[in-house]
């Protein structure tokens, strides 16, 4: 989101991505890309609705019947702590050291 905001203050009017066709509208797709990642990160905090989760456990819960292949989960493991940190740090879920060194994330009291 940091690199999205850095790209959008710069207003630019054709972006030449490393792959890819040219993105000739970067402002349209850096706001669509800005607005899928608050929304994953919404559905990560509704997560914590059915109670407080270690990163594995809302990992579970977010694809919660889908047989995903270890490289998949540890892929969407990162993903949802990288979210549950951002909704920690906008103060919409509180993390909780737990012993054993894993985590757990609940909606603030």
């Amino acid at each position: 989101l940091e690199a999205l905001a850095r790209l959008e203050a710069l207003s630019p009017r054709l972006v030449l991505p490393g792959h890819g066709e040219p993105l000739e509208d970067p402002l349209a797709r850096t706001a669509a890309l800005h607005a899928a990642a608050e929304g994953e990160t919404d559905a990560v905090a509704a997560l914590l609705e059915a109670g407080p989760a270690t990163a594995w456990e809302a990992v579970e819960r977010r694809y919660a019947g889908r047989d995903l292949p270890a490289s998949t989960r540890m892929l969407a493991l990162r993903e949802t702590r990288a979210h549950l940190d951002r909704l920690e740090r906008a103060g919409r879920a509180t993390r909780h050291a737990a012993p054993g060194g894993a985590d757990r994330f609940s909606r603030p009291r």
